[in-house]
């Protein structure tokens, strides 16, 4: 994760997501870590960007 930004007068989060080339689905990663953090954020308007890693080999 990086460029984290939290609103908490607006109510927002933002931030990337970076899913490695190595998982089996990398949507549904990205899915479930939008899912975990809504539900430990219900109050904010959640907006998720995936990154992408060139570093990996």
């Amino acid at each position: 994760m990086h460029g984290f930004y939290m609103d908490k007068e607006k109510k927002t989060i933002r931030f990337d997501i970076v899913v490695s080339f190595d998982a089996d689905d990398r949507k549904t990663v990205f899915k479930d870590i939008h899912d975990e953090v809504q539900k430990a954020y219900p109050e904010y308007q959640l907006q998720m960007a995936m990154d992408t890693d060139f570093s990996e080999e």
